[in-house]
């Protein structure tokens, strides 16, 4: 079973977008070489909006405009002016050399088995995508289906999901370029190796529940462009019944919300192959609502789970009903009830909630597969459909499990494992005699032995513990001298579990410590913990960041002119926030697609679906905290800043590029110390997804010159 999640969120830890990013130069640390940089104009407008009775000016409101010629020719100049401060950087073609070699192993994703095949996707080195195989047996020929590579010689066509059918004859497949993730959806025929000649456009995000007879789907797909308001294309997802031999145009409709079109919605199929499950996401608390219908009745759809702030997740046997919930369970709990009544009076509690996050599981040959966070690390147990538990699952200390995959009626489950210091390997667990086997493990050149992996804790400002994991070379002086990266996320239930990072190898070598805390916004402690962390308690996250930079500072593991931070998307507004708040405390800051302007992120692309995480500035008691904390307003004149590193992609479908670009502009004009303020917008990148390696080669070596250059690493 493949778990979805339903939720679109504007980044993924850990840093799974891959955008990892660093730098150099002979300098001491806290020298700054380039004290000369001059910076492209950017203009200034005036702009001033009045929110309840508050004049907010937006001084480069004219750099959200990305069609704008003018927008354009400055994108040019300032991309320039980083490629060639970077470029300078005699570390920088070493640092592109040597990702080239670290990026060159074989990495496999977790296979999914259909019939008598299994099916994975596969990189061999350094392949700019995945490419989709299929073999039968777990020692069988290796028979590749779908490689995206050949479809462009720049690498920029992505494969961004893909669904086989029951039999595994058939694969539904999403192609999207240049990381927009606006999926194509295609039909893949097996026997014949070739795809079906037809496609079904605007299935970005699309879900798809493949009929018993594999003849046709269920989908999800979004509105054609003309046919809703400017602007909205990215909502009014509905779900339709595709048969194979018929014209797209002509899909049924099955499913819409019609108390809000814009909500998120998506589908699945029971095991029994006759109860269909659609979720629509709330936006207004979080959670999601649950729907059932059957597949030859499916319009007569029935409610069955609805309460706001609430997660409801369905794993189906042929005839048992299990739902993961965190309703009055923060660490959430599984219930259980006959399939073919799933209405809420017949639920009875399967597994009750413990102390640690049950944060997914899996059925495989009628037994529970759990997958526990305990202080941020996976633990796997098999328990009976009793909720007994029959077996632990042996794995090594602080990892994580992720793609935990099966099927209900199989005695075997596979699913990935990875560490700070180990790539991620393929394991196989026979639940006949409970036996773990690796069937994938990378072979790559870093000896983990020589580096030490721990987990400490702190205080936040409140008094509240956060852990953090801390990872070095073996003997390290904690003499406050070491150069630092202190990563985080904090939001979205995200959780922040160890995870390896090839380009992460160059600053551990160089003898760099890497830190990531478990902020609040996350759910690694539930989900009180998530909500910790998010709308009027926000502050809390960048509070917990700023604490663990102040404990490793404090530790001895670093000083202040030697800690860089580091986040993406949601992890850029942490970046973003804390740097407004205490340009004194770090170095360097890399802000990968981030979320900057917090009083109109609401108005672009999908953004909207994230005010049950970071409320709306239209609402006047949610407009006064994100007013306090939002990085853009909050950028004071007269401060030396950090040194700062932003990136965006212009072809961003999450993340709108305007928050890097209007805050490197402001941060330019503002800045009065002698820091470089650098932003880089790929004009062929979205949001980190389905970008080809050689891309992330270059931009993660810009990144890792600049961090090096700026603490003083770079010899």
């Amino acid at each position: 079973m493949l778990r979805m999640k339903l939720k679109s969120v504007p980044g993924v830890a850990p840093v799974a977008m891959s955008l990892a990013l660093l730098v150099s130069c002979g300098a001491e640390p806290g020298s700054n070489v380039d004290a000369a940089i001059s910076y492209p104009e950017s203009k200034r407008v005036e702009v001033v909006d009045t929110l309840h009775g508050v004049p907010i000016a937006d001084p480069y409101r004219w750099l959200e405009d990305t069609d704008d010629p003018a927008v354009q020719e400055w994108t040019d100049k300032q991309n320039a002016l980083t490629k060639e401060t970077l470029a300078a950087k005699p570390i920088h073609a070493e640092l592109v050399a040597e990702l080239t070699k670290l990026w060159n192993y074989s990495r496999m994703g977790v296979p999914v088995k259909r019939g008598d095949y299994y099916f994975y996707e596969y990189y061999d080195g350094l392949q700019n995508q995945a490419v989709l195989y299929m073999q039968k047996g777990l020692e069988g020929e290796r028979i590749e289906l779908i490689d995206p590579n050949e479809l462009s010689r720049e690498g920029i066509v992505a494969m961004d999901w893909w669904y086989p059918s029951r039999d595994g004859s058939k694969i539904a497949y999403g192609l999207s370029e240049k990381g927009s993730e606006n999926s194509t959806l295609h039909i893949f025929d097996v026997a014949s190796r070739r795809p079906l000649p037809y496609s079904i456009e605007y299935c970005r995000y699309s879900s798809v529940a493949w009929l018993k007879d594999n003849d046709g789907f269920f989908y999800t797909r979004g509105p054609k462009p003309g046919s809703v308001p400017a602007g909205e294309e990215s909502y009014h997802k509905k779900v339709f019944l595709h048969h194979l031999a018929s014209n797209p145009d002509d899909d049924q409709l099955i499913f819409e919300y019609a108390e809000d079109p814009t909500a998120p919605v998506a589908v699945t199929l029971a095991e029994d192959l006759r109860t269909l499950f659609f979720y629509v996401y709330y936006g207004s608390a979080g959670g999601f609502k649950l729907y059932y219908s059957r597949v030859d009745a499916p319009a007569e759809v029935t409610l069955i789970a609805d309460r706001e702030g609430c997660d409801y997740y369905p794993y189906t046997t042929d005839t048992k009903l299990f739902i993961h919930t965190n309703e009055d369970a923060p660490f959430y709990k599984l219930l259980v009830t006959d399939l073919s009544h799933p209405e809420r009076a017949n639920w009875k509690v399967a597994v009750p909630e413990t102390s640690d996050l049950l944060e997914n599981l899996t059925i495989a040959g009628n037994r529970l597969v759990l997958n526990y966070l305990h202080n941020a690390s996976s633990k796997l147990q098999v328990h009976n459909f009793s909720g007994e538990k029959v077996a632990d699952m042996a794995l090594p200390a602080m990892g994580a499990v992720t793609g935990l995959s099966s099927n209900w009626d199989e005695p075997e489950v596979m699913f990935s494992y990875m560490s700070f210091v180990t790539p991620a390997e393929v394991e196989h667990y026979d639940l006949t005699n409970m036996k773990l086997t690796t069937v994938h493990k990378p072979e790559v050149d870093f000896d983990a032995s020589q580096y030490e992996v721990k987990q400490e804790w702190y205080k936040s400002k409140d008094g509240t513990s956060v852990p953090i994991f801390i990872v070095h070379q073996k003997g390290l002086q904690m003499d406050g001298t070491n150069p630092a990266l202190l990563y985080g996320y904090g939001g979205f239930q995200v959780n922040q579990t160890p995870y390896y990072s090839s380009s992460r190898l160059m600053f551990l070598k160089r003898g760099g410590v890497f830190a990531m805390p478990n902020l609040r916004g996350g759910s690694e402690f539930g989900e009180e913990w998530h909500r910790a962390g998010m709308l009027e308690k926000k502050q809390n996250t960048f509070d917990d960041f700023i604490a663990a930079a102040e404990y490793l500072i404090e530790a001895g593991y670093t000083s202040k002119e030697r800690l860089a931070i580091w986040g993406g998307s949601n992890g850029g507004l942490l970046v973003g926030a804390v740097e407004v708040q205490r340009p004194d405390l770090f170095k360097a800051v890399i802000c990968t697609v981030p979320l900057l302007d917090m009083l109109r992120f609401h108005m672009f692309l999908i953004a909207r679906y994230w005010t049950s995480e970071y409320g709306s500035a239209e609402n006047p008691e949610q407009f006064k905290f994100m007013y306090e904390y939002s990085p853009y307003q909050n950028v004071k004149p007269n401060v030396a800043y950090p040194a700062t590193f932003l990136t965006a992609g212009e072809e961003d479908g999450r993340v709108h590029p305007l928050h890097a670009r209007k805050f490197a502009a402001l941060l330019q004009h503002e800045n009065v110390g002698d820091n470089p303020i650098l932003v880089w917008i790929d004009r062929k990148g979205g949001h980190g997804q389905g970008k080809p390696i050689s891309l992330r080669i270059q931009e993660t070596a810009d990144v890792y010159t600049f961090l090096f250059w700026q603490l003083g690493m770079s010899e």
